[in-house]
This record gives C-alpha cells, structure tokens and sequence, in this order.
C-alpha cells in the first residue's frame, strides 16, 4: 500500500511542477503584455497552490487471530496382560458306591470311584498389543484478514491560478492588447482547471490501484489462513481414523474376553466422540473463513 502511494506521490509532484512551469510561462507574458502596452495596460496575475482534501472510500484491511483449544485422541497399542476366566472341564474322580471285599474271614468295603467331567472357570493369562488412549491438548492459532470499509483523506496540493485584475489603465483602441489581455485571462484559468482536473484523475487512478492491490494481499492471506484450516481438519480427520482403525484391528485378530470387547467398543466410540468436537471447534474458524471469502469476492 505504502508502495503505491509513494509512486503515486511522484505523480502528484510531476504534474505540480508542469503547473508550475506553465505559470510561470503565464506570469512572464502578463509582463510582457503590461510592457508592450506602456503602462496603459495592468495585469495582476496569481499563482498559488492550495490543499485540497479528497476523500477516499478504501477496504480497510487488518489482520485478526483466534485461537482454538483442542482435544486430540492419540491411540497407541500398549502391551498388556488380560487375566480371565473361561468355562472348562476336567475329570475328577467320586465315590459311586462300596464293595466288600473279603479277606479270609475279614471283610473290607472298598469305595468304587469313576471319573466324572467337572465344570469350573479356569484362569486364562495372555499378553498382548491392546489400544491406548492419551488426549493431547493443541492450542491452534488462525491468522486471517478481516475487511472492513473507511473513509481514507488525501490531501492534494493544487495549483490555483487567479487573474486578480486584468484592466486598462487609460482607454486605448489598440485590439491586439486586447486581445491578448483575453488570451492571457483565459490561459491562467485553464491551466486551473486543467490541473485540477489530471489531479482529479490521478487520485481516482491511485483509488483504484489501492482497493486492487488491498484485495490481492486479503486474498493471499484468506488462502494462507484457508490451507492452515484444511491441514488442522485433515489431521483431526487421520487421527480420528487411525484410532478407530486400531481398535478394529484388535477385535477382529483377538478373541477377547466381553469386558474387554465392551472397554474396547467404548473407546471406539470416546475417540469418535472427541473427533466430532474437534471437528466442531474447528468449524467457527471455517464459518469465519467463509465470510471472509465472500467479503473479498464482493
């Protein structure tokens, strides 16, 4: 922006001292005119310069940041022990009943015993790979253009060129005094207006090329802000997935015991949780974006 003002202000200068060397070129034949007519003639030329204030409707461009905490799930597969118990069975001998048995004259009963199967909950020990939930906290900073509209003043050194008094002192006949006397009266006023004019011009020119050069660095900065956005968004998105994925895998490689199944299935659904309200804090940044898009596009 500063760049375009400072080229702009070369411009000013340049047609400054056009307008100033044409009235000097205007000054020096009022004397001429006053010389040839020997004093019966009076020219009384003004030359200044005066400010004048434009003023400019321009986008008013600033930067703003916000911030978004996030909570991310990060899976890791932590190697572990699961002790359970499974129904089994095992033969165990029992008394069914008693037989004597002689020995001479003595009698023994003796106990008859069978095998018989015996349910009971054995104990199972395995290790292996189970998925790991640690939440990791993100602090997200967004960089983004906001556009808003102001009134911008310019001052502009004009030069201003009045005939303060173009008289004959004695009445004289002669027409090509008079005619010049004219010439000169309407040259001073047409340098004015001409200058005033260009100046004119040249500041709309300058508006122009400000809006477009304010525009193109927003835009340049909403893309910036725009890419940054979609990498946050695809990461909680690949986080998201890798975590599910992992505790796919283990449910179907594993025949888990229930209460594992059932921590595993709620952890599934925690991480799908915690992506939907990432996902979500990450969609005001997206609603701010959007806008700004559509301000710039305007």
């Amino acid at each position: 922006m500063n760049e375009i003002q400072d080229a702009y202000e070369k411009e000013f200068q340049a047609l400054q001292q056009e307008a100033e060397r044409r009235a000097g070129e205007l000054q020096d034949e009022g004397k001429k005119l006053e010389k040839d007519a020997k004093a019966q003639f009076k020219v009384d030329l003004i030359v200044r310069w005066v400010d004048r204030k434009v003023v400019m409707n321009l986008p008013q461009i600033t930067m703003k940041t916000t911030t978004v905490i996030l909570d991310l799930p990060s899976v890791t597969m932590r190697l572990q022990e699961l002790i359970f118990h499974t129904p089994s069975v095992r033969m165990v001998p029992k008394v069914v009943g008693r037989y004597p048995e002689f020995h001479g004259l003595k009698i023994v009963m003796r106990d008859i015993i069978v095998h018989v199967p015996e349910g009971f909950m054995e104990e199972q020990r395995i290790k292996m790979d189970l998925p790991e939930v640690r939440m990791e906290r993100q602090e997200l900073k967004f960089d983004y253009p906001d556009v808003s509209w102001g009134e911008t003043e310019f001052v502009l050194r004009l030069p201003e060129v009045e005939v303060k008094d173009i008289s004959f002192i004695i009445p004289i006949n002669n027409e090509d005094v008079k005619r010049r006397g004219a010439e000169l009266r309407e040259r001073g006023e047409k340098i004015g207006a001409e200058t005033r004019q260009k100046a004119e011009a040249l500041a709309a020119r300058m508006q122009a090329d400000v809006i477009t050069a304010g525009f193109a660095a927003a835009r340049s900065e909403a893309e910036t802000a725009g890419n940054t956005y979609a990498e946050y968004l695809t990461k909680v998105e690949t986080t998201v997935a890798d975590g599910v994925q992992k505790v796919d895998r283990t449910l179907a490689e594993h025949n888990l015991p229930a209460e594992t199944v059932d921590a595993l299935t709620k952890l599934k659904a925690d991480i799908i949780g915690k992506g939907v309200e990432a996902k979500t804090a990450l969609k005001s940044i997206g609603d701010i974006l959007d806008t700004e898009k559509q301000d710039l596009a305007a």
